[in-house]
């Protein structure tokens, strides 16, 4: 199995940022903390350790996506994004879809959350197409 350890560690730290800038206070912090009845207290604090698992999830999506790009052999750019977009629509909101409405949560919380991951894998092929 060849993947390129560089993206992988490049998707990761993107992950995070990206994740930092969605469920932040510029875009959707506060429409997301009210969505799962959080409030300013319940956000405050928090262990550096739930970072983690953002990271390592973000590298092990990178991997793989990195592996899918190179035995698919996409070069460029615009088709990383579609790989990523496929397998973001395809499998990542199609599996929040269904654990979503089976839990009867809200649509908008679905939306937020599956809209992030979407974007979060189209970075990832995007990525993985540039960073060899």
């Amino acid at each position: 199995m060849q993947f390129s350890v560089l993206a992988a560690v490049v998707v990761g730290v993107a992950s995070i940022v990206l994740g930092f800038i969605w469920y932040g206070p510029l875009l959707f912090g506060k429409l997301w903390a009210k969505l799962i009845g959080f409030t300013d207290e319940d956000l405050k604090g928090g262990s550096p350790v739930m970072y983690l698992l953002p990271v390592v999830s973000g590298i092990v999506m990178g991997g793989v996506t990195s592996y899918l790009v190179l035995a698919l052999g996409i070069t460029a750019a615009l088709d990383g994004i579609a790989l990523g977009l496929l397998l973001g629509v395809g499998y990542v909101a199609t599996s929040f879809a269904t654990n979503y409405f089976f839990q009867r949560k809200n649509v908008r919380l679905f939306l937020l959350d599956a809209g992030y991951q979407v974007l979060n894998v189209v970075i990832a092929g995007l990525i993985t197409t540039l960073v060899r």
